[in-house]
C-alpha cells in the first residue's frame, strides 16, 4: 500500500506534467496565432482560405481552453497535496 508520502509525490509529478503540458499549448496556441494572422493577410477574397482561417481559429481557441484546464488541474492538485500532508 502506498504511503501518504508517496501519494503527495505522484500528485506532485502530475502537477508538473500538467504545467509544462499548459506551457507548451500555450506556446502552441501564440504560434497558431501568429501562422493564422500572415494566413489571413495572405487568402483575403479566398473562401477556402477564411475557412482555413476559421479552422486554425478554432484549434487556437481550443488549445488555449485546454490550457486553462491544465492550470486548473494544477490548483486542484496543490489543493489535494495540502490536504493530504496536513
Amino acid at each position: 500500500m502506498a504511503s501518504i508520502q508517496d501519494v503527495a509525490d505522484a500528485a506532485y509529478r502530475i502537477e508538473l506534467s500538467a504545467t509544462e503540458l499548459s506551457d507548451r499549448m500555450l506556446r502552441a496556441a501564440e504560434d497558431l496565432q501568429v501562422k493564422n494572422d500572415e494566413l489571413t493577410r495572405t487568402i483575403r477574397g479566398s473562401r477556402s482560405g477564411e475557412d482555413a482561417v476559421r479552422q486554425v481559429s478554432a484549434a487556437t481557441q481550443a488549445l488555449k481552453n485546454s490550457a486553462a484546464q491544465l492550470r486548473s488541474l494544477e490548483s486542484d492538485i496543490q489543493r489535494f497535496i495540502t490536504d493530504l500532508t496536513k
